[in-house]
């Protein structure tokens, strides 16, 4: 990383008076990733196990929140570990592995026989490794591309960094869960009465691409359409009757007279015409009514299909977070000399793969080391842990990733993997905070 590079490792350290608004951004050197995996290469080619096995700690920092990532460093480390006639830290090694991806990873077995020898194994389990980071990248390249969101503009009003009280302390508010830790999978959430489209649901995921399961959908209740009354009917008009024929006079012929002396004819009164009856006056029928017209059936509108988001690889599935604090959680009282345990302020790392810094989106929180026990206390909408010291497998300054701000890990048994910075974000600050938390959890390392 280049001098002016450093100095763009965004810190806003403010005074004491402005601290609930410092932030704390350092940019992805991409050069020093690769960089990480050629050292990592070149020290197995050597055949160095204590070479390959710091590189591999270190290619490790670039990768702070990628479960599937991580599972395969723990088996190369694991590989190590063995090679070096450590079974039983090979061991905790492949534990953390498979608390993280519980499916053995076939990738690495089918390459790796016995007879192939350690160094063959090693390089399946590098090339499964950089197999792995490669999809997961591609994966959130598709993913960011497709839920591009406009950046709001920075607002200067005062929000606390950091949690007022840890998790389990007299006065502590426990604040809604928004989020799972980064890289892996929330808890199921059910709602009462879900209401959703009768329609096949795809695999959510979350503002940082990790899938969401969902509850059985249940198809949607729409009302059905009545049946459309039928028209009323009305009698049909009968055929109209025709008037009476009535039939003509018949004519008879008249008897000759004989003839008579010629009587001249006497002027006859004209017939009268005969007079017929008129003809029955029927009622004409009435206009026949229109049916009644109803209204139309409502049209409900059909559901649209949903976009389908970044359907991820099943092997590459993310497990819920492990140590989560239990509703209602009471820290344990613990007499100390010298007062009450004091906890830690640190930034605490969102990242992912395609993001260009580091401890961005900002999170504050709180570690505190009481009663044989490790809390987390975040801001960052994630849960708060509680991890037994008996779970931490080490807790050690970063040689990579954001030392410049004295950026350190710990990482669990179960392969949690906790990226923090110090709150004055110094590199000796980093090293108080971390020589703090080994005194007491009581680790010597």
């Amino acid at each position: 990383m280049s001098g002016k590079t450093k100095a763009m490792a965004a810190l806003a350290v403010l005074p004491v008076g402005l601290w609930a608004v410092a932030q704390l951004r350092v940019p992805v050197d991409r050069d020093a990733m690769q960089q990480a995996e050629t050292a990592v290469r070149e020290a197995q080619q050597e055949g160095n196990p204590a070479a390959t096995l710091r590189a591999y700690h270190r290619w490790l920092e670039f990768y702070p929140n990628e479960p599937a990532v991580q599972a395969g460093i723990y088996r190369a480390m694991a590989l190590i570990s063995e090679q070096n006639g450590e079974a039983e830290q090979a061991k905790v090694w492949n534990e953390a592995a498979g608390s993280l991806e519980p499916a053995p990873d076939q990738r690495v077995a089918s390459s790796g026989s016995t007879t192939r020898g350690a160094a063959d194994k090693l390089t399946a389990a590098l090339a499964a490794v950089a197999q792995t980071a490669q999809t997961m990248q591609t994966l959130r390249a598709t993913f960011l591309a497709a839920n591009t969101k406009p950046v709001a503009a920075p607002t200067m009003q005062p929000q606390s960094s950091f949690p007022q009280q840890p998790v389990g302390a007299p006065g502590y508010q426990p604040q809604p869960v928004t989020q799972p830790m980064p890289g892996y999978a929330p808890q199921p959430q059910i709602s009462a009465q879900p209401i959703q489209a009768n329609m096949p649901q795809p695999i959510q995921v979350d503002a940082q691409g990790n899938p969401i399961p969902q509850a059985a959908p249940q198809a949607m209740q729409y009302p059905q359409p009545q049946a459309q009354p039928q028209a009323m009917q009305y009698p049909q008009p009968q055929a109209q009757p025709q008037p009476v024929q009535y039939p003509q006079p018949v004519q008879y012929a008249q008897p000759q007279a004989q003839p008579q002396p010629m009587q001249y004819p006497q002027p006859q009164a004209p017939p009268q015409a005969m007079q017929y009856p008129q003809p029955v006056q029927y009622a004409q029928p009435q206009a026949q009514p229109q049916p009644v017209q109803y209204p139309q059936p409502v049209q409900y509108a059909q559901p649209q299909a949903q976009p389908q988001p970044v359907q991820y690889p099943q092997q590459y599935a993310q497990q819920r977070p492990p140590y989560v604090a239990p509703a209602g959680y009471s820290r344990p009282q613990q007499g100390r000399r010298g007062g009450a345990a004091t906890a830690i302020r640190v930034f605490h790392d969102h990242s992912r793969l395609g993001d260009r810094d580091y401890f961005e989106p900002q999170c504050g929180a709180l570690l505190l080391v009481e009663g044989g026990a490790l809390t987390f206390t975040p801001t960052g909408g994630e849960a708060p842990l509680v991890i037994p010291v008996s779970e931490i497998l080490e807790i050690r300054m970063n040689t990579a990733v954001a030392r410049e701000a004295g950026s350190f890990h710990i990482i669990t048994r179960k392969g949690l993997y906790l990226h923090l910075a110090p709150e004055g974000a110094t590199a000796e600050e980093g090293r108080a905070d971390v020589d703090e938390l080994r005194k007491e959890l009581g680790l010597d390392q």
